[in-house]
């Protein structure tokens, strides 16, 4: 089955133009999106959000230490934050959640407040698969 629109960088700026001139040519953006839309990251925020707090909040602390010094990415840019936010509510948005109220972070430098999403399961399109494995201790 085709689907007709998946989740992948160019198409977030089809989405949100907005940021298309400003960040599409940017590595740190580039790389910022493949950590959010990985399979670890969008388990965090959905466990996150489950927990009632912002999806964000499950790997706002990786973002604050992974990107936070790099020279063409600013967390203390406004816009680039927003943009964050519509990354995550784009990535989430193909595994049933839709936004549903703003909410704030805890502990975190840069990020003050994110949203936490409604599951909604006719939405969804993706789920994520945990495998269990053996881990020699």
């Amino acid at each position: 089955m085709k689907l007709e629109y998946k989740f992948n960088y160019e198409n977030f700026f089809k989405l949100y133009p907005r940021y298309s001139k400003r960040f599409g040519r940017i590595k740190s953006v580039d790389d910022l999106y493949k950590f959010l839309k990985s399979a670890d990251s969008i388990d965090k925020m959905i466990t996150a959000n489950g927990y009632g707090l912002p999806a964000l909040s499950g790997v706002v602390k990786e973002i604050e230490s992974n990107f936070n010094n790099r020279i063409d990415l600013d967390l203390e840019n406004t816009t680039v934050r927003q943009m964050v936010g519509c990354m995550v509510q784009e990535i989430l948005y193909f595994f049933g959640y839709k936004s549903k109220i703003q909410k704030v972070i805890r502990n975190a430098k840069y990020f003050k407040s994110a949203t936490h999403y409604e599951f909604i399961p006719v939405l969804q399109k993706y789920k994520i698969i945990k495998s269990p494995s053996i881990e020699e201790v």
